[in-house]
């Protein structure tokens, strides 16, 4: 494929999906959580598609991302969209972006394992 035809795609690459991550902004602040090495991330959970069927690929992984953030935090995420895809050496992590403006999520998410950062903390 052509590097303009690329550009259009917003995947285009060999690698497998291996994550999906969610920002979630609350009045100028992103959520993190409590990684298991001692840092902090984006919320989120492994991606993986097999066989997205009659689904696009995003589509199956925003249907991943929900359940995921709904049963490990307890979240229901009405509407995100995609910002972009990194690669590493494990695959490709999809983000995408949720503006909390009314605040359902930031009711829900409290204590040492949550952390609101700015976007200086988080190097933007």
């Amino acid at each position: 494929m052509s590097e303009s035809g690329k550009r259009l795609l917003p995947h285009c690459s060999d690698l497998p999906f291996a994550e999906a991550r969610l920002i979630i902004e609350h009045r100028g602040k992103v959520l993190l959580t409590a990684g298991d090495d001692g840092g902090w991330k984006l919320p989120g959970a492994p991606a993986t598609i097999d066989n997205p069927g009659r689904q696009s690929v995003t589509a199956k992984l925003i249907t991943q991302l929900e359940a995921a953030l709904l049963d490990a935090l307890g979240l229901e995420i009405p509407w995100m969209t995609y910002v972009s895809d990194y690669f590493g050496l494990n695959g490709v992590r999809r983000v995408f972006a949720h503006s909390d403006d009314e605040g359902s999520c930031a009711k829900r998410v409290s204590g040492p394992k949550f952390r609101w950062a700015s976007s200086a903390e988080v190097g933007g």
